[in-house]
């Protein structure tokens, strides 16, 4: 064999180095598969950032209403409402149950409470709900 001969040429040219297109359509198939997995737990990620961001929303605007009772807001017995941008609240003030603990206490000028605050908004199609409950201590009046 002559290395100028027509047959050396044809064997190298059958020898060349690179991808066939099944091996490219694979490594296309591969990298959307692993591009949509990966963006799925992003996107996953920022759903829970934003939820987090809802129910860190939530406390403070429940904070800031229950430090108003006593003050702007009247620690009496009764129900009040309002919203607060895209949130909704409803409080519930109540004569907290007497316990035997507290009938021994009968003679006392204050009145224990027991404040029920629920905090609700819309995130998509849920409406989460966050509830507090706490007790506050006021005054009897002497009527």
């Amino acid at each position: 064999m002559n290395p100028g001969s027509p047959t050396e040429v044809a064997c190298r040219s059958g020898r060349q180095r690179g991808f066939t297109l099944l091996e490219v359509l694979i490594a296309f198939v591969l990298l959307s598969l692993t591009l949509g997995v990966i963006l799925q737990i992003f996107s996953g990620g920022l759903r829970g950032v934003a939820a987090a961001g809802h129910y860190t929303e939530a406390v403070i605007i429940a904070e800031s209403k229950l430090a108003l009772l006593g003050g702007e807001l009247p620690l009496e017995e009764g129900e009040q409402d309002g919203e607060e941008g895209a949130y909704s609240w409803h409080m519930r003030i109540e004569p907290y149950q007497e316990t035997a603990e507290l009938s021994k206490a009968a003679n006392s000028p204050y009145r224990l409470y027991m404040v029920t605050l629920r905090l609700q908004w819309r995130d998509g199609i849920q409406e989460p709900e966050l509830e507090f409950i706490t007790y506050r201590l006021a005054g009897q009046d002497d009527s």
